[in-house]
């Protein structure tokens, strides 16, 4: 006689692929200045208000007070 017992299944499934988003969004400044850090790596889903890139703000500045 077979007796059926309860249990977890456990099945793994290998894949490969590619991921690809519906859109694509490209970003610009308004002003030149170098970059010093990107804090995110792309493909990243980021936040509304992520910091993407710090930029080196000292010219930016001199600018600013100089006017």
């Amino acid at each position: 006689m077979l007796r059926v017992i309860r249990g977890e299944w456990v099945r793994t499934v290998v894949a490969g692929g590619h991921v690809q988003s519906p859109c694509r969004v490209d970003i610009a400044a308004q002003i030149v200045e170098k970059v010093l850090d990107v804090p995110v790596a792309e493909g990243v889903r980021v936040r509304a208000s992520a910091i993407l890139a710090l930029l080196d703000a000292r010219e930016f500045d001199a600018a600013i007070e100089q006017a």
